[in-house]
Parts: structure tokens; sequence; C-alpha cells
């Protein structure tokens, strides 16, 4: 086989300073690749985790009677997420962490904008699939009612980390290609 001609000294070159550098630089990406993989693939485990289980429950007109007459609207609700064996830690946002919750949108104090704020309950859901029959019995005491799981955030973070980690293979791949380009050029 004819030994091709380097008029440039590009081999040399190449092997005597560039070559490190190279090895180095694909290296590091290499390994910031794996390390942003292997961090998105935890981090999404902890969201999706901590995320797909939460359950909001907005009370509309909580001071109001519920459908039964014997409590507020608010009440009726929360004593049936506490009754409920698929739900864990039912607790109604007090006014204060309603405030501090709407203070970024609403301002300082919600209460002066003389809007009608409906109550918050926050729980955990450890049942299987969608909460459909819950939906249903808090509609039942409380009409208006709106029940909220975090799948729909667990699924988006499950998409972002998913393509995070095709990321990370796509830069582990370019290295590979750069690799295979390179190291043909230094050994001949």
């Amino acid at each position: 086989m004819a030994r091709r001609v380097d008029h440039l000294g590009l081999r040399s070159a190449m092997a005597e300073w560039l070559t490190p550098a190279l090895i180095g630089a694909m290296s590091f990406l290499a390994a910031l690749a794996i390390a942003g993989a292997l961090a998105a693939a935890s981090l999404a485990g902890q969201w999706t985790q901590n995320t797909g289980a939460a359950l909001t429950v907005q009370v509309p007109e909580p001071a109001g009677k519920s459908q039964e007459g014997k409590t507020t609207r608010v009440q009726a609700a929360l004593n049936l997420l506490q009754n409920e064996p698929d739900v864990a830690g039912a607790k109604a946002l007090s006014g204060a962490e309603l405030d501090a919750l709407l203070r970024p949108w609403l301002g300082e104090d919600a209460a002066k904008l003389a809007l009608p704020i409906p109550a918050v309950i926050t729980a955990s859901w450890t049942g299987d699939g969608p909460p459909d029959g819950l939906r249903g019995a808090l509609d039942a005491i409380a009409p208006g009612t709106l029940v909220e799981t975090g799948a729909g955030w667990a699924a988006r973070v499950a998409a972002l980390t998913g393509s995070l980690q095709a990321s990370a293979v796509s830069v582990l791949f370019i290295v590979a290609l750069v690799a295979s380009a390179v190291i043909p050029m230094l050994t001949e």
C-alpha cells in the first residue's frame, strides 16, 4: 500500500501536540454526557415519584354548606378525603398558606381583591389509576370541586428527561465519530 504524502505535516503535528488535546476534549465530553444522562435519570425518578402522587383539591365557596347540610363544603371534602383509603395526608391549606401561594400573582393580600378564592386541600394519591371515583364523590358533597393529580406533570418530566438522555447519547455518538475519524490519521 502506498503511503500518502502529507505536504502540510498534519500527521506529525497531530502526533505531537494535538493528540493529547483531542483525547482530553473527547474524554471530557463523553464523561459530561454520561454524567448528564445519569443525573437526568436520577432526577426524573425523584420528580416523577413526588409529582405523580400529588393530589390537589380545590373547593369553591368553602364556607358554604355542603350538600348534606351538616358541615361546610371544605370540611365535608376534607372528611371524605381523610376517610378515603387511597388518599394519604389530606390537609387543608390555611389562609396564610394560600396567601403565600397566590402572592406572586395577586400581590400581598388576595383577600383585599374580593376575589372568590377556593379552599385548597393537598394530599397524596396512593390508588391505581386516576381518581375518577373520588371526583364524583367530592362533586356530590361539594359541587364544582376540582381534583387534579400530578400525573400530567410527571409525564412532562419523563418526556423532558427522555430528551435529555437522547441528547447525551447523541453527544457520545458524535465523540465516537470524531474518535474514529482522528485515530486513522494518528496511526498512519
